[in-house]
């Protein structure tokens, strides 16, 4: 990937500031950005404090309080906790221009330490046949425009269910590389809107009457519990858990990366009538 801004979602401006680029807009509005690179950089924010504590981000949860301006943003990001093998970070971003925030994160950070039992994943929900096994998403014969049109997304079935491999196409922060933990988190956004069109297709395919996925569904939280670091491009997503109840729906989902399991991710939405 060239070093170019085009291709970033962020350019870094000062220490703390992050200058949204066009690739960073929501479908929603021209003037709104996309849960998703917002997310990534809650992601950024949280991994730097980890790093510094030299201790695993366990839980990463964010808020998005309103619709976040594509302007630019300022992070204020402090540890509320910080022992021996606990540590509890926030993180808030808001406008330039503006004083109260629009999203805000909250992380779990914990020391790990070496231990004999080996890891074993959940053989209810296996891993994913590979991204090489399955189909690239339908291709839009228009040039993409929006974050979640720049993901290459590749769905597929098996045995035991649907999933889908996502794999991040653009660097988050201009001039640096994006980690896999970034790229994961920035994927957070889909586990909504993924979940629910797993669930459809499911449907369908059972043709069972209901099958459509509300027509509006808007993102008001994630969180992510990571039970050992993602590796990689390729995050994988299975559909777990789906709940639809008075207007207000939940998707949990199992996260994957080539190697195996790396943790669980849910979100919850508003369904809008239109």
């Amino acid at each position: 990937m060239k070093n170019k801004e085009k291709q970033f979602l962020y350019a870094l401006e000062g220490a703390n500031t992050y200058r949204p680029t066009p690739h960073a807009r929501s479908p929603w509005s021209e003037t709104m950005q996309h849960g998703g690179p917002v997310m990534g950089l809650f992601g950024r924010e949280i991994e730097k404090a980890a790093v510094q504590t030299d201790m695993h981000v366990a839980r990463l949860t964010m808020d998005l309080f309103k619709a976040v301006p594509m302007a630019p943003l300022v992070a204020e990001t402090q540890f509320e906790r910080l022992g021996n093998r606990i540590a509890a970070i926030t993180s808030t971003l808001r406008p330039v221009n503006g004083e109260a925030p629009v999203a805000r994160a909250s992380g779990l950070l914990l020391r790990t330490r070496q231990y004999d039992s080996p890891y074993r994943g959940n053989s209810e929900y296996p891993l994913p046949y590979a991204t090489r096994e399955t189909a690239r998403g339908k291709e839009n014969s228009k040039p993409p425009i929006f974050f979640h049109e720049r993901l290459d997304t590749r769905p597929g079935v098996d045995d035991t269910g649907r999933y889908v491999w996502m794999r991040m196409e653009l660097g988050l922060v201009a001039g640096e590389p994006t980690s896999p933990f970034q790229m994961a988190v920035a994927m957070m956004d889909m586990t909504l809107g993924s979940g629910l069109r797993m669930e459809a297709a499911r449907k369908q395919a059972l043709a069972l009457g209901d099958h459509a996925i509300p027509a509006l569904s808007i993102n008001v939280d994630s969180t992510s519990y990571w039970e050992r670091p993602f590796t990689g491009e390729w995050l994988g997503m299975r559909p777990s858990l789906i709940s639809q109840k008075d207007g207000i729906t939940t998707v949990s989902n199992i996260l994957y990366s080539r190697s195996g399991r790396v943790g669980t991710a849910v979100a919850s939405g508003l369904i809008q009538t239109i």
